[in-house]
């Protein structure tokens, strides 16, 4: 599911993410990650996950999103290995952030810094869009005390609301 998140969706970000992840590897010298289209669907996943994480907490560090991944990859049942094996569950970067070289800490900035700059751009507007199900039930565009906390919880509740729903 396409999820719409402050005027975009969290699948479209990952696309992106992970053409610039691509790109990124390439200057490094690793030609192994696949295009968007040609990304598993459990690399996909990982990506919209990463995307829903930084959407849904303010404030967060590429040492946040890169644990938030360790936590993913641990409760599927991955582990470190020399090399990404995705049939072995093993992963190279299958450690605590600050033991990854800064070559692969920089991918958790570019990360990142790409749904920043969404979250940035495209601050919740719903006037070019029909709600999503989720918004309209918790009156995503009703907060008349203005508090920040309340736009969070309510969209974290839509969020809620939309993965169940569909």
């Amino acid at each position: 599911m396409n999820q719409v998140t402050a005027g975009f969706a969290y699948e479209d970000v990952a696309n992106i993410c992970q053409e610039a992840n691509k790109a990124y590897c390439v200057t490094i010298g690793d030609n192994t990650q696949p295009s968007w289209e040609d990304a598993p669907e459990w690399q996909k996943e990982s990506a919209i996950n990463g995307v829903r994480f930084h959407c849904l907490n303010e404030n967060t560090t590429p040492a946040d999103s890169h644990n938030s991944w360790l936590k993913e990859k641990t409760e599927q049942g991955w582990s470190w290995g020399e090399i990404k094996d995705a049939e072995k569950k093993e992963h190279p970067c299958f450690t605590a952030y600050e033991n990854l070289p800064k070559s692969q800490q920089l991918k958790d900035y570019i990360f990142k810094g790409i749904v920043d700059a969404y979250k940035t751009a495209l601050i919740i507007d719903t006037k070019d869009r029909p709600l999503t199900f989720g918004e309209g039930l918790v009156g995503l565009s009703f907060n008349p005390s203005n508090l920040p906390l309340v736009d969070k919880a309510k969209r974290f509740a839509a969020d809620l609301i939309d993965m169940v729903a569909y």
